[in-house]
């Protein structure tokens, strides 16, 4: 059993729904030991592989509304259901509760979203979103107990 993953969710072809793959390549340069890191592209089933075996399991992942780059730490519980921001099948909390009856989701889920301001078709995250990566490991080493004072920047 893995003690943490750390999966982004998201199409770096999308604009900001790339948020989650940069954050996944941030924090993989990091080589934090018992932790896996991997991106999930836009197919939320993807997820149900990704976090099998693990304890917890971190999804970062964009987020529509709010003020772009604001980044926001969540339990799975609390997440209203809304539509995903991309091309998702299922929203999370569904695919957390097919991994629960297939008994295959991790024992914790913590969901870290930032707010998007164009997820139209290109490359490249806005400067609002990217300026907003720093954060966004920061969040998740706090969460995995690895603090991280200054995280190396890499956009995809």
């Amino acid at each position: 059993m893995t003690d943490a993953v750390v999966i982004g969710v998201g199409n770096r072809y999308r604009r900001d729904d790339g948020v989650g793959p940069a954050a996944v390549a941030a924090v993989r340069a990091l080589r934090l030991p018992g932790v896996r890191v991997l991106g999930c592209g836009a197919e939320t089933t993807a997820i149900l592989d990704a976090w099998e075996g693990a304890r917890l399991a971190v999804v970062v992942d964009a987020a529509a509304g709010g003020s772009p780059g604001r980044v926001r730490q969540s339990a799975l519980a609390d997440l209203v259901e809304q539509p995903p921001v991309s091309s998702h099948e299922l929203s999370l909390t569904q695919a957390y509760e097919l991994a629960r009856v297939l008994d295959r989701a991790p024992a914790r889920v913590v969901v870290v979203t930032v707010d998007v301001a164009d997820t139209g078709h290109g490359l490249g995250l806005s400067p609002a979103v990217a300026a907003a990566l720093p954060e966004v490991v920061r969040v998740v080493g706090r969460v995995l107990g690895e603090p991280i004072e200054e995280p190396r920047h890499q956009q995809p």
